[in-house]
């Protein structure tokens, strides 16, 4: 809602809060019992809060995917590096990861993810300024597809 007051009006965005669930139409879905219970989603990002209230018990899965350049003889090989990865000292991650599938746990419910019992695989790519690159990105969605669950 914008103060007609003026062109500095101020914007107030509390009846924002969850407009993205009725938009995709997820409270229909979640009428129906379809919450994310048994699904996994990848989040390719600069991590996730592994320990936030909205997402305690649904990480299933926690990976850096790091590639690096290796001088061989005549030429680089790219190899890629798996690690566990725990912090998101960007942010970006977490917050992506919330409106995916957190359960509203932190804001006594105010702010609930798309499908709130989603589990949660995460894939760090980024750095803690955000960066990436664009072959870390291709190799972290190579390990999906090797490391799904049938």
């Amino acid at each position: 809602m914008v103060d007609a007051g003026g062109p500095d009006g101020s914007v107030t965005t509390a009846n924002l809060r969850n407009v993205y669930n009725s938009v995709v139409r997820a409270d229909q879905a979640w009428a129906q019992g379809y919450q994310g219970s048994g699904i996994g989603v990848a989040v390719v990002d600069s991590s996730l809060d592994r320990y936030a209230a909205d997402f305690a018990g649904r990480v299933v899965e926690s990976v850096w995917v790091k590639t690096r350049k290796i001088s061989l003889s005549g030429g680089y090989s790219t190899r890629v590096s798996i690690t566990n990865s725990y912090a998101d000292s960007f942010g970006h991650g977490t917050h992506v990861a919330g409106v995916i599938g957190g359960n509203g746990a932190a804001s006594a419910g105010a702010y609930i993810g798309i499908a709130p019992k989603v589990n949660l695989i995460n894939v760090q790519v980024a750095d803690s300024y955000g960066a990436m690159s664009a072959s870390d990105v291709i190799f972290a969605l190579q390990w999906i597809l090797e490391n799904r669950a049938e």
